[in-house]
C-alpha cells in the first residue's frame, strides 16, 4: 500500500531506527483469532498488521505517546470493552450517539492509553472512517475518512513538526 511505503521512507529519512522497534507481520494465528471478535478483519487493518504487528518500544513511528496496537492488544483491548455500556458524546452529526460500543468499531493505535484511534469496519454510511475516542471522556472524534487517509494526515504533521499532535486530531471537528 502507497502510503504504508510513504511512512517507511519517512522513518528511514529521520536516520533513527526504527528497525529495532519493527515488529513481524501478525501471525496468521493472531488474525483469525481477531476475526473470530470482530467477526471478520477489514482489509485495511489487515494490510496494517500484515506490514507490522503493532509496536512495542520507542521511537514510535508517530512521536511520543503513539503506538500502533499489535493483534493482541486489539483483541485485549476489544474484550475488555465490547458489551460495556458507554454513553458517548459525539461532535461529528454524521456519528450517531452510541450507548454501546459498535462490533464495527476496531482499535488499531492509542496515544498515551487515553485516546484510541478506531477503524469503523462495517458502518454502511462511513465505511473504513477513523475515529478518534477518548477513553476518560467518551469523545467521538471523526479523524479521517479512511486508515489511509489517517496515515496521510499523521505523515503531514510529521513532516510538518516531527510528531503528530493528538490535540489536533481531537479538534479536529
Amino acid at each position: 500500500m502507497k502510503i504504508i511505503e510513504e511512512i517507511d521512507a519517512y522513518c528511514l529519512g529521520l536516520n533513527i531506527n526504527f528497525e529495532t522497534n519493527r515488529r513481524s507481520p501478525a501471525p496468521l494465528s493472531d488474525l483469525s483469532e481477531l476475526a473470530k471478535l470482530c467477526g471478520h478483519v477489514p482489509e485495511d487493518l489487515r494490510s496494517l498488521l500484515e506490514w507490522r504487528d503493532g509496536e512495542c518500544k520507542p521511537p514510535f513511528i508517530f512521536g511520543p505517546g503513539w503506538r500502533l496496537l499489535p493483534c493482541c492488544d486489539i483483541m485485549q483491548r476489544l474484550s475488555m470493552i465490547v458489551g460495556r455500556s458507554m454513553g458517548l458524546q459525539t461532535h461529528d452529526e454524521t456519528i450517531s450517539l452510541y450507548e454501546e460500543w459498535p462490533e464495527s468499531w476496531i482499535p488499531f493505535v492509542d496515544w498515551n492509553e487515553s485516546i484510541l484511534g478506531i477503524l469503523v469496519s462495517d458502518d454502511p454510511t462511513n465505511p473504513n472512517v477513523v475515529l478518534g475516542f477518548d477513553i476518560q471522556s467518551g469523545d467521538v472524534v471523526k479523524w479521517a475518512d479512511s486508515r489511509p487517509g489517517f496515515f496521510r494526515k499523521a505523515l503531514n504533521q510529521l513532516l510538518l513538526s516531527g510528531r503528530v499532535s493528538v490535540d489536533s486530531l481531537m479538534n479536529s471537528i
